[in-house]
């Protein structure tokens, strides 16, 4: 299953999910997406480096946690 259809599958059953896309600069494209399961974030796919993974996944899960959508 590619990343949008599971984006896709999450958004249909209503479950919170973040798609964070880089637009500008290296990398421009790379995708992860946040997903929370049993209280516990899963990150799917990578933006290109493990520390900005950590962090925009760290990030991610606290935009979902307030309920709020957002450009960094």
């Amino acid at each position: 299953m590619s990343l949008y259809e599971e984006f896709r599958a999450h958004v249909r059953a209503q479950t919170p999910v973040a798609l964070a896309t880089i637009v500008e600069g290296p990398g421009i494209g790379a995708k992860l997406m946040v997903t929370r399961t049993n209280g516990t974030e899963v990150v799917t796919g990578s933006l290109g480096h493990p520390d900005l993974d950590r962090v925009v996944a760290r990030d991610t899960a606290g935009e979902l946690e307030a309920g709020r959508t957002g450009v960094r």
